[in-house]
């Protein structure tokens, strides 16, 4: 699929030109800082449902200050001889005055807004110019390189978002706006995107945000006394249901009907390779290093074991992280094999040579690549997201914007409410992926449904 740049409409280039004239005038988030006296995390909200009551008194100072200065700045210009023909500009469209304010709220424990009301429908249009954007560096800009690279794959060529119908090349044209903004943040994003909030989990707005990571083995060719549990491919020759885990593990039921890929030393971390859906796999008998790579699942409803841990009475565990989990069973090793045949679910996999690509089937790259469910976040879109950030020790600090692209699918990743984004390689992937469990927000970026561009700027008199 050929990409063309929505940017080389001329009237397109002159407004990019014109991006830093009148809303680059006033911060209201400095000002804000000074007039309040205190710092307030922040989120922008579409106006018609805010989340809480904004004092009048605060947003008449908002708006009054740079009015004044406007008035300033025009008695300050030197007079003009020519006359200015402003361009006619839809009311649909109109830029206000002055920047949307902010709205207060307070973030529970679990990164959610408390007293945050419903939101009308799946997907809502919120107004593009209340939301912050990031730089868009050389990382990101590689990635969003690799979202056309999804984006010209089979698959489907319209998605539905909300009552949107949305093609490809539509998609692309975001991907094309933001790489024309590399080593910046994009200023103009309301002359050319459309974003459409998800309303989650809850309906509120909140998706719950996970991470996920690729696991680092060490494995055998063959069986030892050490390297005792095996690795499984699809068994393509078996005939009706496949068995559950507890048949496969427990029992050995695909023992000389399914190749045995490699030989591990620990059930629990073939029972976490499993849950990443992918890791790395290093040879100790022939120092050769593979990919396991996904290859199918025994079709067998997924079960979180750490919900049926949690629903255990007799059983009291403090820490439900990965490396938590990891460590009660090392310490009760006589429950292990009851805790992982909970989860009936199983995933096989097959070696190849080369690096961790999700079902996009490009390289995941940590913290921007996330699994989602492709119904309502499609393979190849663009999300700009308010995600949790975390310090040293896994606790919540706040929030930042962040754009993330869907280029993975999970099992366990269902609906409108749940992301899961890559967090690494080995250990520290692992440790990153734990802290991820919290609560954020999500648009999806579209380009304009009007044409490609919303109106043309008013230059300044």
């Amino acid at each position: 699929m050929k990409i063309t740049a929505h940017l080389s409409n001329p009237v397109n280039q002159m407004a990019l030109r014109m991006r830093t004239n009148w809303h680059q005038i006033f911060d209201y988030h400095k000002f804000e800082k000074i007039f309040r006296g205190k710092h307030v995390e922040k989120t922008p909200v579409n106006p018609e449902h805010h989340i809480s009551k904004i004092d009048p008194m605060n947003t008449f100072a908002r708006l009054l200050l740079p009015a004044a200065l406007l008035v300033f700045l025009w008695s300050c210009d030197e007079p003009r001889t020519r006359k200015i023909e402003k361009a006619s500009v839809s009311t649909e469209f109109a830029l206000p005055a002055a920047a949307t304010p902010s709205t207060d709220y307070t973030v529970s424990r679990r990164g959610k807004i408390l007293g945050a009301k419903p939101l009308p429908a799946l997907f809502t249009p919120a107004w593009v110019d209340t939301l912050e954007f990031p730089v868009i560096d050389d990382r990101l800009a590689l990635a969003l390189q690799h979202q056309l690279r999804v984006l010209e794959q089979a698959g489907p060529e319209v998605f539905r978002i909300g009552d949107r119908e949305v093609r490809k090349e539509e998609m692309a044209q975001v991907i094309g706006y933001l790489l024309e903004r590399k080593g910046m943040a994009p200023m103009d994003a309301e002359l050319f995107l459309e974003a459409m909030q998800s309303w989650g989990k809850d309906r509120r707005g909140h998706v719950r945000m996970t991470g996920y990571y690729a696991p680092v083995l060490e494995v055998s060719h063959t069986r030892t006394e050490r390297f005792w549990y095996p690795i499984y491919s699809y068994p393509d020759d078996w005939e009706g249901p496949l068995p559950t885990r507890a048949e496969i593990d427990g029992q050995g039921v695909l023992e000389g009907k399914a190749e045995v890929v490699a030989w591990a030393a620990d059930p629990v971390d073939v029972y976490y390779l499993q849950l990443q859906g992918s890791g790395y796999a290093t040879f100790v008998d022939t120092g050769e290093k593979f990919v396991l790579t996904f290859d199918g699942t025994n079709g067998h409803p997924y079960r979180s074991i750490e919900a049926w841990l949690m629903q255990r009475e007799d059983l009291r565990i403090g820490n439900l992280s990965i490396a938590g989990v990891k460590r009660f069973l090392k310490q009760h090793p006589e429950i292990r094999d009851t805790v992982l045949f909970a989860n009936p679910s199983y995933v096989f996999f097959r070696l190849r040579k080369g690096i961790i690509k999700g079902a996009g089937n490009v390289p995941l790259m940590e913290g921007i690549s996330v699994a989602a469910d492709p119904d309502y976040f499609p393979l190849g879109s663009v999300l700009l997201a308010w995600v949790p950030e975390y310090d040293r020790k896994g606790r919540l600090t706040g929030h930042s914007f962040k754009l993330l692209l869907p280029q993975d699918t999970g099992g366990a990743i269902r609906g409108p409410g749940h992301l899961d984004i890559f967090s690494g390689v080995g250990k520290t992937g692992e440790r990153q992926a734990g802290m991820r469990h919290h609560y954020g927000r999500v648009w999806v970026l579209l380009p304009k449904s009007r044409g490609q561009l919303a109106f043309q700027p008013v230059p300044l008199p």
